[in-house]
């Protein structure tokens, strides 16, 4: 995974990560459900569709079923976090 937060969609279509205006602090994954994918998944109990929003330090901000944008917007809004994308900040500094 990458530094930032990473969004899980499992088994259903995955927005993309410009849609949920996070910038380069969020990038999106999509697991697509195939025979194969669901295999794997039930061995390891993981339900599809589902969704997974991990946190920078690696634990899970949010889980569910079916995804819906609004849910993670006002999943930052609660947590009271204040995110800047890197981009937003180096040219910050840089002007």
């Amino acid at each position: 995974m990458t530094p930032g937060f990473n969004l899980l969609v499992i088994g259903q279509p995955a927005p993309l990560a410009a849609s949920l205006r996070l910038g380069d602090m969020l990038q999106v994954h999509a697991v697509p459900s195939d025979s194969e994918n669901d295999l794997v998944l039930a061995a390891a109990s993981i339900a599809s569709p589902s969704y997974y929003l991990l946190r920078p330090d690696g634990h899970i901000g949010l889980a569910g079923t079916l995804f819906q944008e609004a849910d993670v917007r006002r999943w930052l809004v609660q947590s009271h976090l204040r995110l800047e994308s890197t981009t937003s900040q180096k040219m910050a500094k840089a002007g």
